[in-house]
């Protein structure tokens, strides 16, 4: 007999999005947040995610050129971003005092905005893996409709990608310029 897992699949990846989310409040309330924690809590976003989309490049064969060059956005605009901050000695990559980034600003200063962009993009790809498990057929036609919902959120996560990965670029290029002038 073959055991399907996705189901089980889907509710632990949702599930593990929650409580990363609820970890993180409670570090704050509990004044227990570290430069390991914040390391730790974006790998772990990171590894879950790529691992997802790993299984979307299965899915979509046609789409897993596009996944892949997602995939290695997502990594390398939040590596920069948390090496360029620790760069500037910043205790977190979420500090952002630049006044040319106010979009980015905004993501990591108020945590309903970062909660809802990070959620809404995680969903695109919980749908777009749900959308092909004929086990959840009956679902399609709401997934497909929610999916809908959250692309142009997911979207703009993208483009945050874009930006992190930009500014940190920058930042670090200034550092090196300083340190060639010293």
């Amino acid at each position: 007999m073959q055991i399907n897992y996705h189901g089980y699949a889907i509710v632990v990846y949702l599930l593990s999005s929650i409580l990363d989310a609820f970890d993180g409040l409670a570090a704050r309330y509990f004044n227990q947040c570290s430069e390991l924690g914040a390391v730790l809590d974006m790998v772990t976003d990171r590894s879950t995610t790529a691992g997802l989309i790993c299984y979307l490049c299965i899915l979509y064969p046609n789409f897993c050129m596009i996944f892949q060059f997602l995939l290695g956005l997502d990594l390398s605009s939040h590596y920069i971003q948390m090496f360029s901050s620790l760069r500037q000695g910043e205790s977190s990559h979420k500090n952002v005092k630049d006044k040319g980034w106010s979009i980015l600003k905004l993501y990591y200063t108020n945590r309903t905005a970062l909660f809802l962009v990070c959620a809404f993009a995680e969903l695109f790809y919980v749908f777009l893996y749900i959308i092909k498990l004929e086990q959840f057929e009956f679902m399609k036609s709401f997934t497909t409709n929610a999916l809908y919902v959250v692309f142009p959120v997911w979207l703009l996560k993208q483009v945050i990608n874009v930006i992190q990965l930009k500014r940190g670029c920058q930042i670090l290029v200034s550092i090196q310029e300083a340190q060639k002038k010293n």
